[in-house]
């Protein structure tokens, strides 16, 4: 600890020794440009790398935007085909002329069917349709409805290789002579066509198009290259690299994968969206590749337009720090002549300090507002200090208060049955009433302001009042009170009459309006949480839901001051969470011609402690 100390202390000292041994003028200069020229250049960098980030992102959402551009039309493209093949699959007339070997009327049908030729010259994206036969009686001019023979060449080729296999449609990348001997790269589609009578086969073979390809997706500053499979590139907006393999190694090897990132592409860094896709009814891969040079271009414009503002930012900042350093130091010179004036009781500092921010007046003005602030500080702490107190006797005058409204009027009405039944009868049960009366008047009045009783105390209590009770209403009330094994009432602490007035309302306004014989049962047992739940159930008359709802409304309502009925329930609730809080308290539960339910929920405690 004591280290840590001469440490601190010789970390102040430096600080103190820097700011005091420095004149006003460096101090500021070197301040002012570590707190403005650090900032602006930290800011600028994150500025900078979050530009080129954004940047990054736009130009690989572009090129992901125009992959899937691609792969829509490359789809689309797909689909058709394979409606083409489905219209000679279900094409009777031609399947039916297919399997028939030399028959006058079957080559008639090859000769003059139409379709294909018809498709090729009204689809744009096919350069070439053409359906393979093995029929030997193929006559020349049937070229002219895109049927040819499969002869030994076809035969030997790889796609017949491929279709002999193959009963899905697939994909192949072959070259094709042009003029000049050049030499052209198509993508083309082979699709085996079932011939059930001989057993045999036809190949129907579908070359897309490139030009129909670089009309719909050359139009932006992009490089595409497209392949299939292992093949090579059939199609790439730089014509002289068709041909070649595919210039990205790390190909998505599943369906529908996208990637995009930055990387050095046939040696040029760029940035790259690739995808790798199923074409419609087939198993191969199309994979397209699409990159954007001009990112570097852009990021490298970014970057000096950043350089620049920077530049011009710190210059600026470092010229008005050095004009407001020098401003400053002559003002505090100022104010240190017209301390001197103080400390010469010279208090006529206003004239002596020349501008308009005066500062001895703002300091000066400080210290008052801080005295003022103090001395209102403490008279608003004095304030609550006192308000703090004045609520808590409020509070423990409300709790006795409420505990002595408890309504008495079933001693009175006790006391008038007993002097009725004393005049018409000479019972000895008056002399037992009498003493359960004076029992319950001695506990009533010795527990108005006590907060604690034990529980079987309580229960004693209770027990002489129902015994009351009992002696009034006969064979119409009938009683049980049950406590839980687990509850030693002895030891067991509780607020003093608080189930003698629910009990009471149990039988005055549940019991008694039935005019019928009632039970009324207690049931006090433990509940989680160290929680003491006491229940009081009765049979009577019960409440409908409009009136169960006016109770509870008025069980959680202050009553009227000069109310004389209608207290109870609420002297009890509030009794209960001012004295243990609001997470305890009363519940009502009733049903209308079935009986009431009424469960007060206290702590478990015991005496010396909660349970």
């Amino acid at each position: 600890m004591n280290g840590f100390l001469k440490y601190n202390g010789s970390m102040k000292s430096k600080y103190v020794d820097f700011f005091s041994r420095k004149n006003i003028g460096h101090q500021l200069t070197v301040l002012f440009t570590v707190s403005i020229l650090l900032p602006i250049l930290i800011v600028g960098s994150i500025f900078s790398i979050t530009g080129r980030r954004n940047i990054q992102k736009d130009f690989e959402n572009l090129s992901k935007t125009k992959v899937s551009q691609i792969n829509t039309a490359l789809i689309m493209t797909t689909i058709n085909i394979h409606q083409i093949r489905n219209s000679l699959v279900t094409d009777a007339l031609l399947m039916d002329a297919l399997q028939q070997e030399d028959s006058t009327e079957a080559i008639d049908t090859v000769t003059n069917y139409s379709y294909l030729n018809n498709t090729l010259i009204n689809t744009p994206s096919l350069s070439d349709l053409r359906l393979y036969i093995p029929s030997p009686a193929v006559p020349p001019s049937a070229s002219l409805a895109c049927i040819y023979p499969l002869g030994p060449e076809e035969k030997a080729s790889e796609w017949y290789a491929y279709a002999d296999h193959s009963s899905d449609g697939f994909f192949l990348t072959e070259p094709r002579i042009g003029k000049g001997d050049i030499v052209y790269w198509d993508l083309n589609y082979y699709s085996r066509i079932t011939l059930p009578k001989t057993g045999d086969y036809a190949v129907l073979k579908a070359t897309i198009s490139n030009d129909y390809l670089r009309s719909l997706i050359e139009r932006d500053k992009y490089n595409i290259y497209l392949s299939v499979d292992d093949d090579v590139v059939f199609f790439s907006t730089d014509r002289s690299y068709a041909g070649q393999p595919f210039p990205l190694d790390n190909l998505p090897k599943d369906a529908a994968q996208n990637a995009t990132g930055v990387e050095c592409i046939l040696g040029h860094p760029t940035v790259y969206a690739t995808s790798s896709f199923h074409p419609y009814q087939s198993k191969c891969y199309l994979h397209v590749l699409v990159t954007n040079e001009r990112f570097y271009q852009q990021l490298q414009n970014i970057s000096l337009l950043a350089l620049a503002l920077l530049v011009v930012i710190t210059t600026v900042s470092f010229l008005v720090i050095l004009l407001y350093g020098k401003y400053f130091v002559r003002r505090i010179r100022t104010l240190r002549l017209a301390m001197a004036k103080v400390a010469n009781n010279d208090y006529q500092i206003i004239d002596s300090i020349q501008g308009e921010d005066e500062l001895s007046d703002t300091f000066a003005d400080l210290k008052h507002l801080v005295t003022d602030l103090k001395e209102k500080e403490a008279a608003i702490y004095q304030g609550k200090i006192e308000e703090a107190r004045l609520a808590n006797r409020q509070q423990q005058m409300e709790l006795k208060l409420l505990a002595g409204q408890i309504n008495p009027h079933f001693l009175y009405n006790t006391l008038e049955m007993i002097r009725m039944k004393s005049l018409t009868e000479g019972n000895p049960e008056v002399a037992n009433a009498i003493k359960l009366l004076g029992k319950c008047m001695r506990y009533a009045l010795g527990n108005t302001i006590s907060t604690s009783t034990s529980l079987d105390v309580e229960i004693d209590y209770l027990q002489n009042y129902l015994s009351i009770m009992k002696m009034r209403f006969g064979e119409r009330l009938s009683y049980e009170i049950r406590v839980d094994d687990r509850i030693d009432v002895a030891s067991t602490q509780i607020l003093p009459l608080l189930i003698q007035p629910i009990v009471e309302n149990a039988i005055i306004h549940g019991l008694e309006e039935t005019g019928e014989p009632g039970t009324l049962i207690i049931r006090i047992k433990p509940m989680p949480q160290d929680t003491l739940q006491i229940l009081v159930c009765d049979n009577g008359i019960g409440m409908t839901r409009e009136q169960l709802q006016v109770v509870k409304e008025a069980m959680t309502t202050p009553p009227d001051p000069d109310a004389k009925h209608g207290i109870g329930m609420y002297n009890i609730h509030s009794r209960i969470q001012k004295y243990y809080g609001d997470t305890y308290g009363l519940c009502i539960h009733s049903k209308y011609q079935r009986g009431t339910i009424v469960t007060a929920l206290v702590p478990f405690q015991i005496k010396g402690g909660e349970v």
